[in-house]
């Protein structure tokens, strides 16, 4: 489908028609339905505490796999800036 720089659908083309993606929408309500019903955020944080290898591979599977970052800072302070960056993330770790 056509889009426009901005990535938004050229004119003259609606994009989805309308109720096309009923099925997102009843799915998203049956699972924040069951996330309530098995404790909301207090069974999630139960649950992560229980099984924190499958919490943390179900959050990376959240977080994009790549991200372009365009700061213009120069090479030199780009460098300082992803050492520091690795060596807080070891740190954490």
């Amino acid at each position: 489908m056509p889009r426009t720089e901005r990535g938004t659908f050229a004119e003259g083309n609606p994009g989805r028609p309308p109720g096309a993606n009923k099925l997102t929408v009843k799915f998203r309500a049956a699972l924040e339905l069951v996330y309530e019903q098995r404790g909301g955020a207090a069974g999630l944080l139960e649950w992560s505490k229980a099984n924190p290898d499958e919490f943390y591979r179900i959050l990376a599977r959240l977080i994009p796999q790549e991200v372009k970052v365009e700061l213009g800072l120069d090479e030199e302070l780009t460098k300082l800036l992803a050492e520091s960056i690795r060596r807080r993330i070891e740190r954490e770790l």
